[in-house]
């Protein structure tokens, strides 16, 4: 199973910092992802992210978390809370890309699967914040569509 969301950065080229939020302009929320596998033990095999330029290489981490909370916004420092770490259920680094059309994408897998709520137990919502990795300057109003792979 697939879940899929896109975020579209605000239209700026302010640099990220390593640890800044990369998301929509104005977002305070992780972004959310729905999965509908039956399985009784979802685990993400496999992240991609397609962004709409070709140009630029962002590395991005993707912090996977059970449960919602407030977070920065875009281009500000991730600074989640003990009790929000808690939640956290893995990490997926993208740090190289491919040129895809007029598009860039990563591919890339965690250390180890993640493994999931079952959907039952949360609606199936996955919580991602994604974090710049490295130092960047962005593309403006650049769109990154994120794909997870559920098994």
């Amino acid at each position: 199973m697939i879940a899929i969301a896109e975020i579209t950065r605000p239209a700026n080229t302010t640099h990220y910092a390593i640890g800044d939020v990369i998301n929509g302009n104005g977002v305070t929320i992780p972004i959310v992802m729905t999965h509908d596998t039956f399985n009784a033990k979802p685990f993400v095999l496999q992240t991609h992210i397609i962004g709409s330029s070709a140009s630029g290489t962002p590395s991005i981490d993707l912090y996977f978390f059970s449960s919602t909370f407030t977070i920065a916004s875009d281009n500000a420092a991730f600074n989640p809370s003990y009790v929000d770490l808690r939640t956290c259920l893995g990490k997926v680094s993208h740090t190289s890309w491919t040129a895809f059309g007029s598009c860039k994408v990563s591919h890339a897998a965690p250390v180890a699967p993640i493994q999931l709520n079952p959907a039952a137990e949360n609606s199936g919502n996955i919580y991602i914040v994604a974090v710049a990795a490295a130092a960047d300057t962005p593309n403006s109003a650049e769109k990154f569509t994120i794909k997870i792979d559920v098994d």
